[in-house]
């Protein structure tokens, strides 16, 4: 991942806090749009689910240019998460 990004010894929360530095650091760009994220090779695995009381609920951040939608409830994350970016 850090690699990737171009880092050499950056924290290991500055590799992925936020959704480009995500896709960097994974390897995933825009010729991947579209792919289906239910088989390999790009895949979200299932997991235990997270309780209701863990999970933010916000604005998504640095979208100002959406109008309206800049202020819709999009953003969700894990609370005390240290691989999100800025609250």
């Amino acid at each position: 991942m850090a690699k990737r990004r171009g880092a050499r010894q950056a924290k290991a929360a500055n590799l992925t806090n936020g959704p480009s530095k995500l896709c960097m650091a994974m390897g995933i760009s825009k010729s991947q749009n579209k792919t289906d994220l239910t088989s390999p090779p790009l895949y979200i695995e299932d997991a235990p689910p997270v309780p209701k009381e863990d999970i933010v609920e916000t604005t998504r951040i640095g979208v100002d240019y959406a109008g309206e939608w800049k202020n819709r409830p999009w953003r969700f994350y894990i609370k005390r998460n240290i691989f999100v970016s800025a609250k």
